[in-house]
């Protein structure tokens, strides 16, 4: 009979993920490293997603976004996947796929549209958050569908961005 080695319960997604929120700033770069070196960022979505959802911590959501944002590109797939699914948690992550690096503008706009028409009005307020980020055009299909989607303060800020843009476009008349 072979035995296996007992898992290391301090390298577990979770438990790494948690140590570099709660290290001190000084000494969360070999941690972050660590994790980028052994963890999966679907792996990184899922425990930080699931850490947050035992305690409501929105630092864990925030670290966990940082942590996708550090993967970069190689992120995109998780993110794209949080986008489809749509959680009420999606708030924390609007700005990392908005300025997912090396991924396509029409990509990264039609994942942060998914997100657009979120019944979570904290999800679309970040979605009017993340806007500027992209062309005058993908703004204005944005801000339409938050528009259109959002019977609430939300709807009225988009509005109100929407307004801005066509007085812009006028020359400011």
């Amino acid at each position: 009979m072979t035995s296996r080695p007992a898992q290391d319960p301090e390298a577990s997604p979770t438990a790494l993920l948690l140590k570099l929120a709660q290290a001190p700033v000084a000494s969360r770069e070999p941690c972050l490293l660590r994790i980028l070196a052994e963890l999966q960022p679907q792996t990184v979505l899922t425990a930080g997603l699931a850490l947050y959802r035992q305690g409501h911590q929105e630092w864990l959501l925030e670290t966990t976004a940082a942590v996708l944002r550090e993967f970069g590109p190689a992120a995109w797939h998780a993110l794209l996947d949080l986008c489809r699914q749509a959680p009420p948690e999606a708030w924390a992550f609007v700005g990392v796929v908005a300025e997912c690096p090396a991924i396509d503008a029409q990509a990264r706009e039609r994942a942060v549209m998914l997100l657009a028409a979120h019944p979570a009005a904290d999800v679309r307020q970040q979605v009017l958050e993340a806007v500027a980020i992209f062309d005058l055009p993908a703004q204005r299909r944005l801000l339409s569908a938050v528009r259109n989607a959002s019977s609430d303060d939300v709807r009225i800020e988009a509005e109100w961005r929407l307004a801005l843009l066509d007085q812009a476009a006028h020359g400011g008349a």
